[in-house]
């Protein structure tokens, strides 16, 4: 029997970056705290995952400052009310919480933004995404940037189902380039 789950690699969830506002940190750690519970489900365990600030870093491969996973746990623990927190009940010497996905805040969240529709000029903004997400970078996302006469095509994989054609420029697009995103105005 493994001792933990295999995170070798990371899923990141489109869904849980729509909900959690487009912050990447705080994606990714919904996302390990699932496969934790998952591998505890399996296993016959309780589905409280005790973790460290320094046990979630490694499992974010050292992407992000341990202010910045602090940050992202608040968001989600207090203002999102994604995760639930507790101290360990068993071993009141434990300093390191246990974190478990609210479920039913989870699946709150994914219908109201299921029930938004986002219009074509929501895609002409993505610069302003940036600070308010401290610059994470996005794993899943694509845009790409098609020019047909006076129309600007711009797909996305976050919502497929939604008419991105607009007549307006973008004031600034998000390309993929081979060591990162950059920012391209036109």
């Amino acid at each position: 029997m493994s001792t933990s789950p295999n995170l070798t690699y990371l899923k990141l969830c489109k869904e849980y970056v729509q909900i959690t506002q487009r912050n990447y940190c705080a994606a990714k750690i919904l996302a390990i705290i699932e496969s934790w519970q998952q591998w505890k489900a399996k296993h016959k365990l309780d589905d409280w995952v005790r973790l460290t600030l320094e046990q979630i870093r490694e499992h974010l491969f050292e992407e992000y400052s341990i202010e910045t996973i602090r940050q992202a746990l608040a968001k989600l623990t207090n203002k999102l009310q994604l995760l639930k927190r507790r101290n360990n009940p068993k071993a009141k010497y434990d300093r390191a919480y246990q974190y478990q996905l609210n479920r039913e805040a989870i699946e709150q969240a994914l219908a109201q933004k299921q029930a938004k529709t986002l219009a074509p000029s929501h895609f002409t903004n993505l610069g302003d995404d940036l600070q308010e997400s401290e610059l994470s970078t996005p794993s899943s996302e694509v845009i790409n940037s098609k020019t047909s006469g006076d129309q600007i095509e711009i797909d996305s994989t976050l919502d497929t189902s939604i008419d991105t054609t607009t007549t307006e420029p973008p004031s600034a697009l998000l390309l993929w380039v081979k060591k990162g995103w950059k920012i391209s105005s036109q």
